[in-house]
């Protein structure tokens, strides 16, 4: 009997040696990655803290249709979307015109740059949340340091592209393209989780955020390549009906 107590005891040590070293080693790398996402950070903040507002931010601030903030947004969307073929960024038109910072402050001093810092930021923090999570639910990536190794590769790899390096820095680039791109990185994980852990509460998620993206530049035709791909080919051996893997 002592002989097997002493067994699990030292059975249970190991196991907990073990944990310690894993979280040891997620906490190092972690560690290191954060360094590096801070110096790739760093050269961006300092630049779009002295970002200047471009033709169209203007465009976005003036009132053409209303004096009303809201009014104006909502004329802007109908006649985008009645001169754009349907398909012109409705929900980032609403960010663009009811968030202005030309519009909010009169372009006073730094206060462009310091509201484009804080754009920037929420979608940089959103955007590598985004990335890890479509990583885990589209691949499968069950090892934490692999899922933040991959993530942080391809969150140099975006941020440091000429596509997104040229829209960050003015006030329209950042909800019609980074935000829309940003959107249509949450609207794949979501169909990804949705066929992985079937609920309803994803399946209305991943409606509403197809519907954000589909209506913003060209993103309609990725998404919805993505989903037949998802849906048709690759869950196509799965356990599920096809009219349950197509309807909640």
């Amino acid at each position: 009997m002592e002989n097997k107590s002493e067994i699990k005891n030292t059975t249970k040590i190991t196991k907990n040696i073990t944990t310690e070293n894993t979280i040891t080693k997620i906490s190092k790398t972690r560690i290191i990655l954060i360094i590096g996402l801070c110096a790739l950070l760093a050269p961006f903040i300092y630049s779009v803290y002295y970002s200047m507002p471009a033709n169209d931010d203007f465009a976005w601030a003036i009132s053409w249709f209303s004096s009303n903030r809201i009014v104006e947004s909502f004329c802007r969307v109908g006649w985008n979307y009645m001169n754009s073929f349907g398909n012109s960024g409705i929900f980032a038109i609403l960010i663009q015109v009811l968030f202005n910072p030309l519009y909010l402050f009169d372009n006073a001093g730094h206060s462009f740059g310091i509201c484009m810092m804080v754009f920037f930021l929420l979608i940089f923090v959103t955007m590598i949340w985004a990335i890890r999570r479509l990583l885990v639910n589209l691949c499968g990536v069950t090892d934490d340091a692999v899922a933040d190794v991959v993530t942080f590769l391809i969150t140099v790899l975006l941020f440091t592209s000429y596509y997104y390096s040229d829209v960050y820095n003015w006030w329209s680039g950042m909800p019609g393209y980074a935000g829309m791109m940003l959107m249509e990185i949450i609207t794949l994980g979501t169909i990804a989780r949705y066929y992985r852990e079937p609920t309803k509460a994803l399946y209305v998620g991943m409606i509403i955020c197809g519907m954000i993206t589909c209506t913003s530049m060209m993103y309609c035709v990725a998404t919805g390549l993505f989903y037949v791909y998802y849906v048709f080919v690759v869950k196509r051996k799965s356990e599920q009906s096809l009219k349950s893997r197509v309807l909640p």
